[in-house]
């Protein structure tokens, strides 16, 4: 069975994990996430709230929090890595 079994090329799997580090540090995959997160952020703390509109409420602040955070790192990360060069 081993012998059978033929491993890809080193440089296939160096383009496939490119491929795949690209895509997770993609911006629609960083908000997508940041909305899951911040959805089960919200039902974790669901039940002290009392309406569904402070779980709404709660829901807006978590993101924009987050992603407002996101996205202050990225631009310093983004300036800093800029000025190095």
């Amino acid at each position: 069975m081993r012998t059978t079994y033929k491993r890809p090329r080193i440089e296939q799997m160096h383009s496939d994990l490119n491929l795949v580090q690209e895509s997770l540090i993609a911006d629609k995959f960083i908000f997508f996430d940041l909305i899951w997160y911040s959805i089960i952020f919200t039902l974790l703390v669901s039940s002290p709230l009392q309406t569904v509109t402070v779980s709404i409420m709660t829901f807006a602040i978590i993101y924009a929090t987050s992603s407002s955070a996101y996205l202050l790192i990225s631009f310093f990360l983004k300036r800093k890595s800029s000025s190095i060069k």
